[in-house]
């Protein structure tokens, strides 16, 4: 008899419980065809959330985690796993880390097996072209194969862009641009997407926040914008927000305030002991039952 979707997310999630306290330069030693099945049951799961999430509270929201997977076990350990907890990721799961496979598969094995309770929004390196550079092809290659990386890769593609919370909380991987003036340039996006056309779900995956401008000036990072205070403000007053939440950037205490003392936006980053002279602390956001948001730290590692 074939295994049932169930029974291979509970032996994937029970092999994840046995071996995820691995020593650093180790990893969990996933069978080939298990990460190939998961990839494409992804593709369905992730297909059936709307594009623009509306969530509501208590949940735990996580910035960029580049595949630091001890730090991400250890705030999974903290707020209990699912379905105990409800869980959103603000994308970059994979690339620059050391494991990034075990990350992305433990989060997708999680999305499957607890589909209402954890939810995925894209970051700017979940795609072909960033991930070939960044590290994520060469570890799949070095583990798997460039199968189990295409594979993945193509669950990509059905990542919802953006999340509500609460409808008052705003959550990206990037930031704001010019052109978002309705919810509904969301909603409308068909996928599977490829978001390298410049247009908006690039910018909304890319745009990063800087106190030191007013309006829209073009990044640095050579694509898509900086924007100052006043659009940020200008936002969420437009659209009855309080907040933007979004991830994107390493900040050293884990979340920031980049336009304090406004308190319209907060960078997440969660990836413990990404930078390391000095070590980063990596941060969570808690948002209550009242939408009361606090965060959780972890000190670095290293």
């Amino acid at each position: 008899m074939s295994e049932t979707k169930e029974a291979f997310l509970d032996r994937l999630l029970a092999q994840i419980h046995k071996e995820k306290y691995f020593e650093e330069g180790e990893y969990i030693h996933f069978q080939h065809d298990d990460l190939l099945r998961l990839a494409n049951l992804s593709i369905n799961i992730l297909n059936n959330d709307p594009i623009l999430l509306n969530l509501s509270s208590p949940l735990y929201v996580f910035g960029d985690i580049h595949g630091y997977y001890r730090g991400l076990i250890s705030f999974l350990d903290y707020c209990g796993y699912p379905p105990k907890s409800n869980l959103l990721f603000l994308g970059d799961y994979v690339d620059r880390g050391p494991n990034s496979v075990d990350t992305i598969v433990t989060l997708l094995a999680l999305k499957c097996r607890y589909p209402h309770n954890v939810f995925l929004i894209r970051g700017n390196h979940e795609t072909r072209e960033l991930t070939a550079v960044y590290g994520f092809q060469e570890e799949c290659k070095e583990r798997y194969s460039l199968q189990v990386w295409d594979a993945i890769c193509e669950s990509f593609r059905y990542i919802p862009i953006a999340a509500i919370v609460g409808g008052t909380i705003f959550c990206v991987h990037g930031g704001i641009t010019s052109e978002f003036q309705r919810l509904s340039q969301i909603t409308q996006i068909e996928r599977p997407l490829d978001p390298s056309d410049g247009g908006l779900v690039q910018n909304l995956l890319w745009a990063d926040p800087s106190p030191d401008i007013t309006g829209f000036v073009k990044s640095s990072r050579g694509t898509s914008y900086k924007f100052g205070v006043d659009i940020a403000e200008s936002f969420v007053n437009n659209f009855g927000f309080d907040l933007i939440c979004r991830a994107h950037q390493s900040v050293d205490k884990g979340f920031e305030f980049p336009f304090s003392p406004s308190t319209c936006l907060v960078t997440l980053f969660s990836a413990d002991g990404y930078s390391k002279n000095p070590p980063n602390q990596a941060a969570i956001m808690y948002i209550n039952e009242e939408m009361v948001c606090s965060f959780k730290f972890l000190e670095s590692s290293n």
